[in-house]
């Protein structure tokens, strides 16, 4: 019963990768961020629905899958919107099934900016796989997981756009239920989320905008976990990519084809899990039910109109053409025509398409160096350069001594010795990557970087080897064992950046099929024993072998006995 407690905790609330996935997890999370703020959906007037499929870490064992059914669209002319969803999401052993409704409310501050406040309530339903492999069939844990629980939640969220601006902050499972599959269990517990949202679209021309995007998740006793998105929209299709902290690289494209939107994003992680795992895909489809509002007629709906009361073009936003022969460029109501809303009006507007500050003539770049390159995509916006060259100075673009045609980081400033790029130190050692055969686990100038365990720490490592058994055809560890290998939980729970690796073996006797399913037993066994004092799970590498790595010929029982084993070493990456 204690091992199956501790795998669901380490898999949904014990480590900090595991705990953020309590929450379903989105990469085109702008296409999806009802999901996480209900406010969010009175950005959408007409009736919407959208279906999503997601699978995250393909090709490892129990990893997490998404599907995600959602309608949502405005109550008539009211401020009020409403929405619905159905979810299931199933990570290792465990399955949850959810629907929820939201409604929205909408106030207008001012003429381009909206506050809204939403909320979202539903039940959620919690189950065990029943297919799920256990160390005992009968444990009590398992029988009661199997048993549905079911409970209602409630999320909250507010949401601002203004000028192309927009943030959101939202509490996803406010209620914090907890749950418990048998009496005599430990409770967990589904933590409440904290979620901000903020971003900025960027119309660069009429068909073209920018988008970058950041979201930002905190919970209780987990590091601060947040993803940076860029997206390019040209309005029939999006470009885009995202970086999360988890060390995930995300790739984005979706199309909008008037009624019908697809979207797809392609997670690539740079961890360790990248060894087995071929990434996450996560594919979206949207449909257009209904008609936004348009007060005019003119064909361009009120969200997109800025005059909404007036008929207009699409050139000019929704607003009326300037009147021909007219040198003061004035509409209808005899003011100074500004199409771009800067303030600055068209005639004294270099860019009367796109909004700018004045002391940029109102186009939205400027040019800090006189290089006839715009600021926005000069690399260099503070000395003077060439097109060809990204607007930066020939030989050395990123000042850091070394000439372009040797610098292999032209645009990032480096040491030499690096040949121009920059040092890079991920686990904070002091050891430049570079030089650094263990540049993820923290170490000693003397080992190049990699931790160096004391005698004491590999008298304790050989110990635990030394003295674990295995009676023939189980997989139960031997009481004895449990002094040593609570003396080895010990200096994994010490070193947080250690990693162990753990290889199950079996004796030849039995089929090798039936074997290589033992070894794997065993491993496991050692694997559950380590977690359950606190050892986590990213921290140890299982593997097993079966019959085909012996030790001792298998002729007699005492080498049989040392064939039944497991292995373990210390493993820095």
């Amino acid at each position: 019963m204690r091992r199956l407690i501790l795998f669901l905790n380490v898999l949904l609330w014990a480590t900090p990768k595991a705990d953020a996935q309590q929450y379903p997890l989105f990469s085109n999370f702008l296409n999806h961020s009802y999901g996480y703020n209900p406010a969010i959906i009175v950005e959408h007037k007409a009736l919407y629905a959208n279906a999503l499929y997601r699978t995250q870490w393909q090709g490892f064992e129990g990893a997490p899958r998404t599907q995600l059914i959602h309608v949502r669209g405005a109550l008539g002319q009211s401020p009020f919107a409403a929405g619905g969803y159905y979810y299931s999401d199933q990570a290792g052993a465990l399955n949850r099934l959810g629907g929820a409704a939201m409604l929205s409310f909408a106030q207008q501050i001012s003429e381009q900016t909206q506050l809204a406040v939403g909320f979202t309530a539903g039940y959620f339903i919690l189950q065990l796989d029943p297919n799920a492999l256990v160390q005992d069939p009968n444990d009590l844990v398992l029988l009661n997981g199997k048993d549905e629980q079911m409970f209602a939640d409630f999320n909250a969220g507010i949401y601002l756009r203004s000028h192309g601006f927009y943030l959101g902050l939202s509490i996803p499972q406010v209620f914090e239920r907890e749950l418990r599959f048998a009496e005599a269990a430990p409770a967990a517990t589904l933590r409440r989320h904290y979620y901000a949202l903020g971003g900025y679209r960027w119309q660069l021309t009429r068909g073209v905008a920018i988008e970058p995007t950041a979201i930002v998740k905190y919970l209780p006793n987990v590091s601060l976990q947040y993803e940076g998105s860029l997206r390019i929209d040209f309005g029939f299709m999006w470009l885009g990519g995202s970086y999360r902290s988890d060390q995930t690289l995300i790739g984005l494209i979706g199309f909008d084809m008037g009624k019908l939107t697809l979207s797809y994003a392609y997670d690539m992680t740079t961890s360790t899990i990248r060894h087995v795992s071929s990434g996450s895909h996560e594919l979206g489809i949207g449909l257009r039910l209904g008609k936004e509002p348009d007060r005019d007629g003119d064909g361009i709906p009120d969200a997109r109109d800025r005059c909404p009361d007036k008929p207009g073009t699409k050139l000019h936003k929704g607003c009326p053409a300037p009147k021909e022969n007219d040198e003061d460029e004035t509409d209808d109501m005899h003011t100074p025509t500004d199409r771009d809303g800067d303030g600055i009006p068209d005639r004294e507007d270099t860019c009367p398409d796109l909004p700018g500050p004045r002391q940029n003539q109102g186009c939205p770049w400027g040019d800090r160096d006189k290089d006839g390159i715009r600021d926005a995509i000069d690399a260099c916006p503070d000395l003077p350069g060439i097109a060809t060259n990204k607007g930066c100075p020939l030989d050395d673009r990123d000042g850091d001594g070394v000439l372009d045609d040797k610098d292999k980081c032209p645009d990032e400033p480096g040491p030499v010795r690096f040949e121009g790029c920059p040092a890079a130190d991920t686990d904070g050692d002091g050891i430049p990557d570079q030089e650094d055969e263990c540049p993820t686990t923290a170490g000693l100038p003397s080992h190049n970087g990699c931790p160096q365990p004391t005698q004491k720490e590999l008298d304790i490592l050989e110990l635990a080897i030394r003295n674990l058994y295995f009676d023939t055809d189980k997989w139960e560890i031997w009481e004895k064992s449990h002094p040593y290998l609570d003396q080895l939980a010990e200096i994994m729970v010490t070193h947080p950046d250690w990693k162990l690796r753990i290889r199950g073996h079996a004796d030849a006797r039995g089929d090798e099929e039936y074997n290589l399913r033992l070894s794997k037993r065993r491993a496991e066994a050692v694997m559950f024993y380590l977690l359950n004092r606190g050892v986590r799970r990213d921290q140890l590498i299982v593997e097993y072998f079966g019959e085909l790595a012996p030790i001792a010929p298998n002729d007699d029982p005492a080498s049989l006995q040392l064939n039944r084993r497991v292995e373990m070493e210390f493993v820095f990456e």
